[in-house]
């Protein structure tokens, strides 16, 4: 069965807005260089990802200063890994695109299937990032590793425990 491509013919739903709220919609749209509806999609699609998981006290502070300037705190978050790794592929959007689907991979199998994907792509290979999976006794970690004079970690993520 063939999907339908979003526009006049998709599922279409009324909505009310606070006041105040379609004015801060339009100017997000215009500085993201997207239309309000898709502005709204890719806010909903992004609160729907897995959140980022940080100690309390530094998630709040986050809060705080994405409430300051008026952005998402995901958004700040990603911005400061990439000025911190600015290497043609941002850390940020590796984690986001390999780093979070090897730690939530429902089986063995599918997470090493997604690390060699990780490994074998072009702009992880540019960059010189790629995914291990570390074991322990308790568990393993997905580890992002850059190569700068030698292969350091640059990021841990927890993994799910999966079966064999």
């Amino acid at each position: 069965m063939a999907t339908r491509k979003p526009g006049r013919g998709s599922d279409q739903f009324p909505l009310r807005l606070p006041e105040g709220m379609r004015d801060q919609i339009a100017v997000a749209a215009e500085q993201n260089g997207r239309s309000m509806n898709a502005e709204i999609i890719t806010r909903l699609e992004e609160s729907f990802q897995d959140p980022l998981v940080l100690p309390p006290d530094v998630l709040a502070r986050i809060e705080r200063r994405a409430a300051d300037l008026r952005v998402p705190g995901r958004s700040l978050i990603l911005n400061a890994i990439d000025k911190e790794f600015p290497a043609g592929y941002r850390l940020g959007e590796f984690l986001e695109k390999w780093g979070v689907r090897a730690a939530s991979a429902n089986s063995r199998m599918e997470r090493a299937g997604i690390i060699e994907m990780a490994n074998e792509d072009f702009e992880s290979q540019t960059a010189g990032l790629k995914l291990v999976e570390q074991d322990y006794d308790d568990g393993s970690e997905i580890q992002i590793h850059q190569i700068t004079d030698e292969w350091r970690v640059v990021a841990i993520l927890p993994a799910i425990d999966v079966e064999e």
